[in-house]
């Protein structure tokens, strides 16, 4: 798929060098090149450049556009040949067209190794950015009260547009540390719409867990990279603030999908990053944070305290 910036000037689904000399000559690709929706632009640029496929609804690849490129010469009856032979190779080796169609039912889906699986690839994705004094991992026997703190802690945590996904199952990181910690530990709930209310639970508690999170969506980037940007889940920077004022035992669990701003961080016990999770991040959480497991993820990004404005000279 190409996408929709320009790379060199030129724009990814009609850039020769991208898609003909780097991917077809020198790294042997023989599939079919498709464009990401929208991101095709001029006809005759996408066809004689590389382009083979445009989704619906076509912007570049319009069947009359396509007509006037071969009827007035700039694009030829050969390339739009090879374009088609591509796509047909493609589908033929993957058994598209001789094959039974695909059975739409989900119960041929092994839904409890889907699971495992999931769940084992949150556990070695979850980060350990910070733990201070040992906090972690928890000790269920040495724990009285447990103050859990963020609508994420109870919430299936995706992204919008072609990223928003709906499990078959879901247990929330609330359900699994209640389960962990067992029945001889109180866990309270608080989502934090009452910031005097949540205070006071964090305080009473031995240590408080506050799961914060971000949100991405299809068409459109963040404008900034605080928590409050977009503000899905209220103003978490400031609730966070108050949670470790209150209690200085207080782990932050970030479910995000991108770097985020943290400029509470060294008033933190521990912080950890636990992505967007899946259906099973909340088992795979509770295990962490228990010790069950170690959090060994690594990070592909930097989360930084707090933003940085850069002064032309």
């Amino acid at each position: 798929m190409c996408s929709y910036n320009r790379i060199n000037g030129q724009y990814a689904c009609e850039n020769d060098h991208l898609l003909q000399q780097i991917l077809r000559r020198e790294w042997g690709f023989d599939g079919y090149v498709l464009a990401d929706y929208g991101a095709a632009h001029n006809t005759i640029a996408s066809l004689n450049n590389g382009l083979d496929f445009e989704p619906f609804p076509p912007i570049a690849y319009q069947p009359l556009l396509v007509d006037a490129a071969l009827a007035g010469g700039l694009a030829s009856t050969d390339t739009l040949d090879e374009h088609v032979r591509a796509m047909l190779a493609t589908w033929f080796r993957f058994g598209l067209i001789d094959r039974p169609a695909y059975r739409d039912d989900d119960a041929q889906i092994d839904k409890t190794a889907d699971e495992q699986t999931a769940q084992r690839i949150e556990e070695q994705a979850i980060t350990l950015l910070r733990n201070e004094d040992h906090v972690l991992p928890l000790d269920a026997a040495k724990l009285r009260r447990i103050a859990v703190v963020g609508a994420p802690a109870t919430t299936f945590t995706t992204g919008g547009g072609s990223g928003n996904i709906k499990p078959f199952s879901f247990t929330s990181p609330l359900a699994a540390i209640r389960e962990r910690a067992g029945s001889a530990v109180a866990v309270s709930y608080a989502d934090g719409s009452s910031v005097a209310a949540t205070v006071a639970a964090a305080r009473q508690a031995d240590v408080a867990i506050v799961f914060a999170g971000d949100y991405y969506t299809e068409g459109a980037d963040r404008t900034c990279l605080t928590l409050e940007c977009p503000r899905v889940h209220g103003d978490q920077d400031t609730l966070i603030r108050r949670i470790t004022a209150a209690n200085p035992r207080t782990i932050v669990v970030l479910a995000s999908g991108g770097p985020d701003l943290t400029p509470w961080r060294g008033d933190t016990a521990a912080l950890v990053e636990a992505w967007f999770g899946g259906s099973r991040s909340g088992p795979a959480l509770a295990r962490v944070l228990f010790g069950d497991v170690d959090p060994g993820g690594r990070l592909p990004i930097t989360s930084p305290t707090a933003s940085v404005s850069c002064r032309r000279r």
